[in-house]
């Protein structure tokens, strides 16, 4: 089946790097371009499948500039809202489609299942995916109209296919969307957690064929987070954290100066005795630390102390 004819005019050669950095700034709305952005959406244009690693934040947003319907698969509800508004501040028509949102736009009268079938636009469906397997997703699915209509399939988060836990099992149920899709959809999958083996059986158990798509990997340094290992100088079990006193001021008038921080902690085994049936546990605890005005992490800082586990 022959692509559409692209609807971005531009001086430049179609898929050109300089016509897709175009879009990219123009209908994408991105700010800043990094070099391998052109590279990947010239091969997903091109009807390409990709799997990609790249850092968080260092650019992996997709070009969609041919009529067409996107399915885009991310983790949680949380994650479908805010794509759908990310999708939509672009000029987009992008549906939110998770329990939540299908049961409160009926209560409106909209079905966004309908609306996801009907137009002769680019429209984007995000959802979990469970969703998939959801009735009405379902039938809409086994409707010839709206399969023909899928050109695009990108799949968030993508290393939770490989990871043990709640989401595992939605991410390997994906390979089936291989039969259930037409072979011309091209796939993206994209994740910032993935070493270069993992990423290959990752893409497997997602049904990228071995040798069919472009193995894309990007560097995932960022140069603005700092990794501080050192020793707790305090106990913990009293709740205090005394070595974490540091994010608070001294100067605090308003508990909004108290930076925006996570704490958790790791449990590691590090030795075993087995006639005493005492191990010792290496506590470590990651200090999450965002510094007012920023929306990355500045600084990470890890304490750790040995204590055995029978104290």
């Amino acid at each position: 089946m022959a692509p559409p004819t692209p609807s971005f005019c531009s001086d430049h050669a179609v898929n050109s790097r300089e016509w897709m950095e175009e879009l990219l700034r123009t209908r994408a709305q991105v700010r800043e371009v990094y070099p391998h952005q052109p590279e990947l959406a010239m091969h997903i244009n091109a009807g390409e499948d990709v799997f990609c690693v790249a850092g968080t934040s260092m650019g992996k947003t997709l070009a969609l500039h041919e009529k067409g319907t996107a399915l885009m698969i991310v983790p949680t509800k949380v994650l479908v809202e805010q794509q759908a508004d990310v999708a939509s501040r672009r000029g987009l028509r992008a549906l939110a489609i998770n329990q939540d949102t299908v049961r409160n736009t009926r209560l409106t009268g909209r079905d966004l299942f309908k609306e996801l079938e009907a137009g002769d636009d680019i429209r984007i469906a995000v959802m979990t995916p469970a969703m998939l397997n959801e009735a009405d997703m379902k039938a809409l699915l086994r409707r010839p109209s709206f399969i023909n209509s899928v050109r695009w399939l990108s799949i968030d988060e993508a290393h939770l296919v490989g990871h043990d836990g709640i989401f595992q099992s939605g991410y390997i149920s994906l390979l089936n969307m291989r039969v259930r899709l037409n072979s011309s959809v091209i796939w993206a999958a994209a994740t910032a957690t993935a070493t270069p083996v993992e990423a290959l059986s990752m893409a497997a158990a997602l049904g990228f064929h071995p040798n069919k798509y472009i193995n894309a990997r990007y560097s995932v340094d960022r140069p603005n987070l700092k990794f501080i290992p050192r020793i707790l100088q305090h106990p913990t079990s009293n709740g205090q954290f005394l070595d974490y006193s540091f994010i608070i001021p001294f100067d605090l008038v308003d508990i909004k100066q108290i930076p925006e921080t996570i704490v958790f902690a790791v449990f590691l085994p590090t030795t075993s005795n087995a006639e005493t049936s005492s191990k010792n546990f290496l506590t470590a605890f990651y200090l999450l630390h965002f510094p007012t005005g920023t929306k990355s992490f500045a600084r990470t800082t890890a304490s750790c102390h040995l204590r055995n586990a029978n104290s």
